[in-house]
């Protein structure tokens, strides 16, 4: 089924660089938030679905980042992962972490809930453009279902812009590749606003 246009609505708390993720470590005693919201329409048959979902990170020290990665479409579609990252010391302007993820996953044809193991990579580096500060990055996340063997293999590549302090553009490549399903791939464009201290809001579509 072919998703025709996804519009998503974040919003990020408590992190003035939210969208530094991936690679970046989260400050040490630094907590970040994140809840969004989309709406997936299918062009074959019109058909649309809501998915939330949510996510957070807390800095236990310069290079060890804790987090929860959770979201659902209120009925069969699901995840809830808790993972720890770590980073790598700065190279330059450049940055590397590996990640370790465990949590489950829904099977309807099964009518069970799966455990899932999820390890990943992360780089990103800081970039200077004629709009302002930015930067880019890539992630890569393999999950694995021990029970089933079943997998997906994610990598997303991001470049962001920041044209003043309060603003950013960004935009990111998805890719997925499941072993169960088709590929798919995701051209998603966002714009992040500072609406408090401490607290933006992300429109996307993608």
């Amino acid at each position: 089924m072919l998703s025709f246009a996804r519009l998503s609505l974040f919003l990020l708390l408590l992190a003035p660089t939210a969208v530094f993720a991936g690679a970046w470590p989260r400050e040490a005693g630094q907590v970040f938030l994140s809840f969004s919201a989309s709406q997936k329409t299918t062009s074959d048959t019109g058909e649309t679905y809501p998915y939330t979902s949510g996510y957070a990170e807390y800095g236990l020290t310069p290079n060890l980042t804790l987090g929860v990665d959770g979201g659902s479409d209120g009925a069969d579609d699901w995840r809830a992962i808790a993972f720890v990252q770590y980073a790598f010391p700065a190279m330059g302007r450049h940055r590397v972490s590996v990640q370790l993820g465990g949590g489950a996953i829904p099977v309807p044809l099964l009518e069970t809930i799966e455990p899932i193991v999820r390890p990943g990579v992360s780089w990103g580096t800081a970039l200077e453009t004629p709009w302002g500060p930015g930067w880019a990055g890539l992630d890569l996340t393999y999950q694995y279902a021990p029970t089933s063997e079943e997998t997906v293999f994610k990598a997303d590549a991001t470049v962001g812009v920041r044209p003043r302090p309060d603003r950013a553009w960004i935009l990111q490549l998805q890719s997925e590749d499941p072993s169960v399903a088709a590929d798919t791939l995701t051209l998603e464009p966002s714009y992040v606003i500072d609406v408090l201290p401490g607290r933006s809001l992300q429109l996307g579509a993608s």
